[in-house]
């Protein structure tokens, strides 16, 4: 038992986030009183930990690549609880992303043009496993901007670049790949 500096409370240990600072091994207040205290200086908290990082982000870095490395099997149970927990949020998005891959398709795409596409995140697989670095399949044009799900509009980048990229689209390409797909079109339509 333990008495929180905050509250007055006197609880059990389990109610205590750990901390090696103190003799006991625990933080002097309890968790509600830290969460409390969290929700009102939320802003403060995250600036000090935002600047805590940028100054010391290579000690940062090398202390959870050692604790990950120390720790893989820990790390990865958090993971797979993450996903556990956040399951339905993911495949909620998953069938957001489909829906929109699915009204975006062109009406010339058949088997060849879905065998393209197929083997466009083939090649997108072993370029991460040859080079070592993660690899993404990005609609140059974006599906959320009206972009179509098709081997003229996809290409492979690294997944960094990618996630920075967003919704971005250079209206030259834009241009281009709306030329392209009423090419297709037109041709399909012809035979």
């Amino acid at each position: 038992m333990k008495k929180c500096n905050k509250c007055g409370e006197t609880k059990e240990f389990s109610e205590f986030n750990k901390c090696k600072r103190f003799n006991d091994g625990h933080q002097y207040h309890c968790r509600a009183c830290g969460k409390k205290w969290y929700s009102s200086n939320r802003e403060h908290s995250l600036a000090v930990c935002k600047e805590y990082y940028e100054t010391n982000k290579k000690k940062v870095l090398k202390r959870t690549n050692k604790y990950k490395a120390n720790n893989k099997d820990k790390v990865k149970q958090t993971y797979k609880n993450y996903y556990e927990n956040t399951k339905e949020e993911h495949f909620a998005r998953s069938a957001k992303q489909r829906a929109l891959k699915k009204s975006r398709v062109p009406c010339f795409a058949g088997d060849v043009e879905k065998e393209r596409v197929v083997n466009i995140y083939r090649l997108c697989k072993l370029m991460t496993n040859v080079t070592g670095v993660l690899h993404h399949v990005d609609h140059m044009w974006p599906l959320a901007d009206g972009g179509a799900h098709w081997s003229g509009n996809l290409q492979i980048i690294p997944a960094k670049e990618n996630l920075s990229k967003g919704a971005a689209v250079d209206p030259a390409i834009k241009a281009n790949i709306q030329e392209m797909l009423a090419e297709e079109e037109r041709l399909h339509a012809e035979r």
